[in-house]
């Protein structure tokens, strides 16, 4: 009984590390491919904030308002999610829109759980939730760029 116990919970734990590992190489993927220039360009067409919240948080001032920063994710979020669902032949793959689609769900629970007791930790999650928005962007860059498009 005990040993199939540390096996599930060693399984679980395995499970995690994978799901968070193969997060983090397609978001560091994401910001190797695209140029920034092509992923502003897209956020200034759709009207969309991110490049300047990931600007903030990576500048990392004093004066951020989390909460805002976290609203204007949520919203450009909800843009993307809504383009990438209803455009026709993005090179992510499904499972990758999923994976990353639950990472960031789960970086915005982590934010909601830390944004009163760590500042801190409540700014990672901001800044991975802002890498999702920027890897869903490129998607969106890279269907604009592609000379196929009608």
């Amino acid at each position: 009984m005990v040993g199939s116990v540390l096996i599930i919970v060693f399984s679980l734990l395995l499970l995690a590390y994978w799901f968070r590992y193969t997060c983090l190489l397609l978001l560091n993927q994401a910001e190797e491919e695209i140029p920034a220039a092509a992923t502003q360009e897209m956020a200034q067409s759709n009207h969309l904030s991110f490049v300047r919240v990931r600007q903030m948080l990576r500048e990392g001032s004093q004066d951020l308002s989390l909460e805002s920063l976290h609203g204007s994710l949520k919203q450009d979020y909800k843009v993307l999610q809504y383009l990438v669902r209803h455009t026709p032949d993005l090179e992510m793959t499904s499972f990758e829109r999923h994976l990353l689609d639950a990472h960031y769900r789960i970086m915005n629970l982590w934010f909601r759980a830390t944004r009163r007791s760590s500042a801190s930790l409540a700014h990672k999650a901001l800044l991975e939730m802002s890498s999702v928005v920027f890897c869903f962007a490129r998607e969106m860059g890279r269907r604009a760029e592609s000379p196929s498009r009608a």
